[in-house]
């Protein structure tokens, strides 16, 4: 797995300039990250030196997700976070998950991005091709764009 660190252009004093920011100082807010492609991307961020904060639902996976960044070479923080309405159906509750989750996840960090000039999020979504023969989904936005 590869990452790009990408220029993030910046106004300063009337002139724009291009600040670099490497994975090493990034921070990465992984959803879903106890399990599967988003673990994955946990474990390479980590691994990479990145500071990666977990959400998931289950405590225990989550717990031991930490304890692989961390012995990666990244510092994690573990999360217990749970996006959906329990008293929805099984669609509902896929997507409450995958799609509301990442709309959630979003509109949480975007202030942030703003007050920064910058900002990275990647969205992952391991069943969002399931029964439709597509592969995995991922989407990747930058702040400003």
């Amino acid at each position: 797995m590869s990452f790009v660190t990408a220029p993030v252009e910046r106004e300063v004093t009337g002139k724009a300039t291009s600040v670099r920011r490497g994975i090493e100082d990034s921070v990465a807010v992984i959803t879903g990250a106890s399990s599967g492609i988003a673990r994955a991307t946990a474990l390479a961020l980590a691994g990479r030196g990145a500071s990666v904060v977990l959400a998931a639902r289950s405590e225990r996976p989550l717990a031991d997700a930490v304890r692989d960044c961390e012995r990666a070479g990244g510092r994690a923080l573990a999360v217990p976070t749970d996006v959906t309405d329990e008293a929805a159906r099984v669609y509902r509750k896929v997507i409450d998950t995958n799609l509301f989750g990442q709309i959630h996840g979003a509109r949480a960090v975007l202030p942030y991005f703003r007050e920064q000039a910058s900002g990275v999020l990647i969205n992952l979504g391991s069943v969002w091709g399931s029964g439709t023969g597509s592969p995995p989904a991922s989407t990747v936005g930058w702040y400003p764009s």
